[in-house]
Protein backbone atom coordinates (compact mmCIF):
# COMPACT_ATOMS: atom_id res chain seq x y z
CA UNK A 1 0.00 0.00 0.00
CA UNK A 2 1.33 3.62 -0.79
CA UNK A 3 1.30 6.41 1.57
CA UNK A 4 -1.64 7.63 3.34
CA UNK A 5 -1.00 11.19 1.93
CA UNK A 6 -1.14 10.22 -2.01
CA UNK A 7 -3.93 7.89 -1.68
CA UNK A 8 -5.92 10.41 -2.59
CA UNK A 9 -4.26 11.22 -6.02
CA UNK A 10 -3.72 7.67 -6.59
CA UNK A 11 -7.64 7.13 -6.09
CA UNK A 12 -7.99 10.41 -8.63
CA UNK A 13 -5.40 8.59 -11.27
CA UNK A 14 -6.78 5.11 -11.15
CA UNK A 15 -10.67 6.04 -11.22
CA UNK A 16 -11.89 3.01 -10.47
CA UNK A 17 -15.39 4.53 -9.42
CA UNK A 18 -18.66 3.59 -9.63
CA UNK A 19 -21.24 4.00 -11.80
CA UNK A 20 -24.86 4.49 -11.62
CA UNK A 21 -26.89 1.66 -13.21
CA UNK A 22 -28.25 3.67 -16.37
CA UNK A 23 -24.61 4.72 -17.25
CA UNK A 24 -23.34 1.26 -16.52
CA UNK A 25 -25.69 -0.19 -19.12
CA UNK A 26 -25.01 2.09 -22.00
CA UNK A 27 -21.59 1.40 -21.54
CA UNK A 28 -22.10 -2.29 -21.77
CA UNK A 29 -23.92 -1.29 -24.81
CA UNK A 30 -21.56 0.31 -26.45
CA UNK A 31 -18.48 -1.63 -25.56
CA UNK A 32 -20.78 -4.57 -27.06
CA UNK A 33 -21.45 -2.75 -30.38
CA UNK A 34 -17.86 -1.61 -30.65
CA UNK A 35 -16.35 -5.34 -29.73
CA UNK A 36 -18.81 -6.51 -32.63
CA UNK A 37 -17.62 -4.27 -35.01
CA UNK A 38 -14.03 -5.04 -34.27
CA UNK A 39 -14.95 -8.96 -34.45
CA UNK A 40 -16.26 -7.90 -38.32
CA UNK A 41 -12.90 -5.38 -39.31
CA UNK A 42 -10.28 -8.38 -37.53
CA UNK A 43 -11.59 -11.16 -39.34
CA UNK A 44 -12.32 -8.83 -42.62
CA UNK A 45 -8.21 -8.07 -42.14
CA UNK A 46 -7.91 -11.89 -41.80
CA UNK A 47 -8.61 -12.11 -45.43
CA UNK A 48 -6.76 -9.30 -46.79
CA UNK A 49 -3.22 -10.48 -45.31
CA UNK A 50 -2.64 -13.85 -44.01
CA UNK A 51 -2.77 -14.17 -40.38
CA UNK A 52 -1.93 -17.61 -38.80
CA UNK A 53 -4.50 -19.01 -35.89
CA UNK A 54 -3.78 -18.31 -32.42
CA UNK A 55 -3.32 -21.36 -30.19
CA UNK A 56 -2.32 -21.03 -26.46
CA UNK A 57 0.29 -23.71 -25.96
CA UNK A 58 -0.20 -27.51 -25.25
CA UNK A 59 -4.06 -27.61 -25.14
CA UNK A 60 -4.74 -29.75 -28.02
CA UNK A 61 -5.32 -32.54 -25.37
CA UNK A 62 -5.86 -30.82 -22.31
CA UNK A 63 -9.29 -31.08 -20.50
CA UNK A 64 -12.01 -28.35 -21.39
CA UNK A 65 -11.75 -27.31 -17.63
CA UNK A 66 -7.58 -26.35 -18.14
CA UNK A 67 -8.60 -24.61 -21.66
CA UNK A 68 -11.48 -22.76 -19.72
CA UNK A 69 -9.36 -21.41 -16.89
CA UNK A 70 -6.00 -20.86 -19.41
CA UNK A 71 -8.80 -18.36 -21.26
CA UNK A 72 -10.36 -16.63 -18.41
CA UNK A 73 -7.09 -16.05 -16.64
CA UNK A 74 -5.85 -14.48 -20.14
CA UNK A 75 -9.10 -12.65 -20.27
CA UNK A 76 -8.45 -11.31 -16.84
CA UNK A 77 -5.16 -10.69 -16.14
CA UNK A 78 -4.37 -8.25 -18.82
CA UNK A 79 -7.65 -5.87 -18.70
CA UNK A 80 -6.93 -5.07 -14.83
CA UNK A 81 -3.76 -3.92 -15.32
CA UNK A 82 -3.87 -2.41 -18.51
CA UNK A 83 -7.14 -0.36 -17.67
CA UNK A 84 -5.46 0.41 -14.40
CA UNK A 85 -2.28 1.88 -15.52
CA UNK A 86 -3.45 2.98 -19.28
CA UNK A 87 -6.85 4.58 -19.25
CA UNK A 88 -6.71 5.09 -15.38
CA UNK A 89 -3.57 6.32 -14.42
CA UNK A 90 -1.82 7.57 -17.83
CA UNK A 91 -4.90 8.94 -19.50
CA UNK A 92 -5.97 11.13 -16.70
CA UNK A 93 -2.43 12.07 -16.84
CA UNK A 94 -3.04 13.23 -19.96
CA UNK A 95 -6.57 14.72 -20.02
CA UNK A 96 -4.74 17.49 -17.09
CA UNK A 97 -2.66 18.24 -20.00
CA UNK A 98 -4.70 17.99 -23.30
CA UNK A 99 -7.98 18.16 -24.25
CA UNK A 100 -9.55 14.99 -23.85
CA UNK A 101 -10.29 13.56 -27.36
CA UNK A 102 -6.20 14.50 -27.90
CA UNK A 103 -5.73 12.22 -24.74
CA UNK A 104 -7.55 9.34 -25.96
CA UNK A 105 -5.92 9.51 -29.57
CA UNK A 106 -1.90 9.79 -27.54
CA UNK A 107 -3.09 6.65 -25.48
CA UNK A 108 -4.67 4.86 -28.77
CA UNK A 109 -1.58 5.06 -30.67
CA UNK A 110 0.62 4.64 -27.66
CA UNK A 111 -1.30 1.33 -26.87
CA UNK A 112 -1.04 -0.07 -30.31
CA UNK A 113 2.65 -0.57 -30.67
CA UNK A 114 2.91 -2.29 -27.56
CA UNK A 115 3.59 -6.63 -27.85
CA UNK A 116 -0.20 -7.34 -28.07
CA UNK A 117 -1.91 -10.78 -29.37
CA UNK A 118 -2.47 -12.46 -32.04
CA UNK A 119 1.48 -13.68 -32.53
CA UNK A 120 2.82 -13.78 -35.84
CA UNK A 121 0.19 -11.38 -37.23
CA UNK A 122 1.57 -8.61 -39.02
CA UNK A 123 2.11 -5.02 -37.75
CA UNK A 124 -0.57 -2.83 -39.71
CA UNK A 125 -3.65 -4.86 -38.55
CA UNK A 126 -2.54 -4.84 -35.09
CA UNK A 127 -1.76 -1.16 -34.90
CA UNK A 128 -5.43 -0.47 -36.73
CA UNK A 129 -7.25 -2.66 -34.25
CA UNK A 130 -5.52 -1.98 -31.08
CA UNK A 131 -5.84 1.43 -31.91
CA UNK A 132 -10.00 1.69 -32.43
CA UNK A 133 -10.05 -0.82 -29.19
CA UNK A 134 -8.01 1.80 -27.43
CA UNK A 135 -10.13 4.33 -28.73
CA UNK A 136 -13.11 2.83 -26.93
CA UNK A 137 -11.74 1.88 -24.09
CA UNK A 138 -10.48 5.27 -23.59
CA UNK A 139 -13.94 7.02 -24.69
CA UNK A 140 -15.36 4.88 -22.16
CA UNK A 141 -13.14 5.98 -19.50
CA UNK A 142 -13.36 9.64 -20.21
CA UNK A 143 -17.11 9.82 -20.45
CA UNK A 144 -17.83 7.84 -17.15
CA UNK A 145 -15.00 9.36 -15.05
CA UNK A 146 -14.27 5.49 -14.47
CA UNK A 147 -12.30 2.31 -15.61
CA UNK A 148 -14.74 -0.14 -14.37
CA UNK A 149 -17.18 0.04 -17.22
CA UNK A 150 -14.16 -0.16 -20.19
CA UNK A 151 -12.84 -2.44 -17.54
CA UNK A 152 -16.27 -5.04 -18.38
CA UNK A 153 -16.13 -4.43 -22.13
CA UNK A 154 -12.39 -5.25 -22.33
CA UNK A 155 -12.62 -8.83 -20.35
CA UNK A 156 -15.71 -9.56 -22.57
CA UNK A 157 -13.77 -8.48 -25.54
CA UNK A 158 -10.77 -10.46 -24.72
CA UNK A 159 -13.03 -13.71 -24.15
CA UNK A 160 -14.56 -13.23 -27.52
CA UNK A 161 -11.21 -12.96 -29.53
CA UNK A 162 -9.28 -15.66 -27.91
CA UNK A 163 -11.52 -18.02 -27.69
CA UNK A 164 -13.91 -17.42 -31.22
CA UNK A 165 -12.07 -15.27 -33.08
CA UNK A 166 -7.98 -15.02 -33.29
CA UNK A 167 -8.22 -19.57 -32.99
CA UNK A 168 -9.51 -19.18 -36.68
CA UNK A 169 -7.75 -16.62 -38.53
CA UNK A 170 -5.61 -18.97 -40.41
CA UNK A 171 -8.76 -21.06 -41.81
CA UNK A 172 -9.99 -18.08 -43.62
CA UNK A 173 -9.35 -17.67 -47.50
CA UNK A 174 -7.20 -14.61 -48.59
CA UNK A 175 -9.17 -12.55 -51.28
CA UNK A 176 -6.43 -12.56 -52.99
CA UNK A 177 -6.17 -15.75 -54.29
CA UNK A 178 -10.24 -16.84 -53.96
CA UNK A 179 -12.07 -13.22 -54.36
CA UNK A 180 -14.34 -11.51 -52.22
CA UNK A 181 -16.86 -14.02 -51.42
CA UNK A 182 -20.03 -13.20 -49.31
CA UNK A 183 -18.95 -13.80 -45.81
CA UNK A 184 -15.87 -11.40 -46.86
CA UNK A 185 -19.08 -8.07 -47.17
CA UNK A 186 -21.18 -9.51 -44.28
CA UNK A 187 -18.36 -8.80 -42.20
CA UNK A 188 -17.38 -5.64 -43.94
CA UNK A 189 -21.06 -4.43 -42.97
CA UNK A 190 -20.64 -6.07 -39.55
CA UNK A 191 -18.11 -3.85 -38.95
CA UNK A 192 -19.13 -0.35 -40.32
CA UNK A 193 -23.14 -1.28 -39.42
CA UNK A 194 -21.73 -2.09 -35.09
CA UNK A 195 -19.30 0.90 -35.90
CA UNK A 196 -21.88 3.27 -36.38
CA UNK A 197 -24.70 1.94 -33.95
CA UNK A 198 -21.65 2.01 -31.07
CA UNK A 199 -20.91 5.63 -31.81
CA UNK A 200 -25.33 6.17 -31.46
CA UNK A 201 -24.51 4.52 -28.27
CA UNK A 202 -21.65 6.22 -27.11
CA UNK A 203 -23.91 9.34 -28.02
CA UNK A 204 -26.40 8.45 -25.57
CA UNK A 205 -23.53 7.38 -22.91
CA UNK A 206 -22.64 11.06 -22.74
CA UNK A 207 -25.55 12.81 -22.50
CA UNK A 208 -26.28 10.49 -19.30
CA UNK A 209 -23.19 10.54 -18.12
CA UNK A 210 -23.57 14.57 -18.18
CA UNK A 211 -26.84 14.75 -16.15
CA UNK A 212 -25.11 12.42 -12.78
CA UNK A 213 -24.35 14.65 -10.07
CA UNK A 214 -20.93 14.07 -10.25
CA UNK A 215 -20.19 14.36 -13.75
CA UNK A 216 -16.53 15.42 -14.74
CA UNK A 217 -16.82 19.62 -15.46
Amino acid sequence: MGPRKSAEARRQYLRARPVSGGVLGWSLVAGALSIASLCGLWIVMTQLVRIPSMTLPQMENAPLWEVAVMLGAASLIGPFMEQAGIWGYSQVMLERAFRVPVAVLIVSVTFAFGPHPPPGAPLWPKLVFYCLASASFGSLAAITQSILPSLASHIGGDLVFFSLVWIHDGERPLIAESGADTMFWIHVAQAVVFALLAVLAFVQLAKMAARQPNAAP
